[in-house]
């Protein structure tokens, strides 16, 4: 699935079968518009079971702070039927930068991006991503264009080529440790 976007906001899903599907931008199904749109703010991702939206500044000022999970694309196309959680450090609600994206492996692993893209943290559930705890840091050995996006599926890892919100192409990690 890629997010499309309309006028500063993403308006929907376009689904793909393969990622050399996406990279030729050829859709495998009808796309799946959000009711009402979700912000560019929100990073969006899938754990290979639920679906997360990210939330930016729900009444703490500047950031993101909360989480969202949902048990299917449809509720989250239409924000319904989602459990929300806080986002923690040292146990108070926190404030994330705006910047950080999140990302799953679909093996459990649970992943924040910094910002600027210079550095990764490796939860080993959602749990901690959310609490902030048992994280494991790793630092890039570039910093990478803000606009690049990472994502994972079975074990092999993603990063966007990018230049500003551009997408040139794709380079494929055969594990986190190669990433």
């Amino acid at each position: 699935l890629r997010t499309y976007s309309v006028g500063g906001e993403q308006s929907g899903f376009v689904p793909y079968a393969t990622l050399a599907d996406l990279g030729t931008n050829t859709a495998s199904g009808s796309t799946i518009g959000f009711s009402p749109s979700i912000p560019d703010t929100s990073y969006l991702f899938f754990d290979g079971v639920s679906y997360y939206r990210t939330v930016a500044n729900s009444g703490l000022g500047s950031g993101t702070n909360q989480i969202v999970r949902y048990g299917s694309v449809e509720d989250l196309a239409i924000n319904a039927s989602g459990t929300t959680f806080n986002f923690q450090t040292g146990g108070s609600q926190a404030n994330w930068p705006l910047a950080d994206d999140f990302f799953a492996d679909g093996l459990g692993n649970y992943y924040r991006n910094a910002s600027p893209t210079n550095a990764v943290t490796q939860y080993p559930s959602f749990a901690d991503l959310v609490a902030n705890t048992n994280g494991s840091s790793s630092s890039y050995s570039q910093t990478w264009d803000a606009g690049n996006r990472f994502f994972a599926a079975g074990g092999t890892f993603y990063r966007t080529n990018s230049s500003g919100t551009a997408v040139q192409s794709f380079v494929t990690y055969d594990s986190y440790a190669d990433l």
